[in-house]
This record gives C-alpha cells, structure tokens and sequence, in this order.
C-alpha cells in the first residue's frame, strides 16, 4: 500500500456514484487532472451543453476527481461523441479551490 498501490478498491465508490450522480440542478465545474497530458482539465455543465465533444456522464467525472493517488487508481474518460479519451486523477493534484476557475 501507499506510493506504489492504490489503498482502496474503487467498486464501493463507483456503485454509490452510480446511485446518486445522474444530473445537476445547477451550472458545475468538475476540475481533473490528466496525467498523460500533465494538464489540469475543467469540466462543466455550460461546455457540455455547447458541445457534445464536452459532455461526460456525472458519474464518470465524480470518479475522476474522486481518485487521489495512492488512493484509488486513475479512472480512463471517453466523451460521449467518443473523440477524447482522457486518464484522470483527483483535480485537487493541480487546483485546490475550483473556484478559481470561474474568475
């Protein structure tokens, strides 16, 4: 366990994201870390409804900033237009407060 391996499983958390993230009542910023691209990544509701290039399952993206290193392993992103494949971790590696974003 710890820098060479993950500390948990992520099937408890994938089953309880599947549960309860469907859709947003509200404009979000979902912020991701790529790590083949070392780029911070923002995912949000206004892209998504522009452009299908940016629309993602909720579920997926809470996943993806879900995984701390050393935590739980990066989780492999699709687009739902299947152009951009992405590996993301936890966006708190590169962004503490999403809210900067939105400056």
């Amino acid at each position: 366990m710890g820098w060479t391996s993950v500390k948990y499983s992520e099937e408890g958390l994938k089953k309880l994201l599947v549960e309860y993230l469907e859709d947003t009542l509200t404009q979000v910023v979902i912020p991701a870390y790529e790590i083949e691209e070392d780029k911070t990544l923002f995912f949000s509701t206004h892209k998504a409804k522009r452009n299908n290039e940016y629309n993602y399952l909720l579920r997926d993206l809470g996943r993806a900033t879900s995984a701390a290193p050393t935590y739980f392993n990066p989780t492999k992103l699709t687009d739902l237009a299947h152009k951009k494949r992405y590996v993301l971790v936890d966006g708190d590696v590169s962004v503490n407060n999403p809210t900067l974003a939105t400056l």
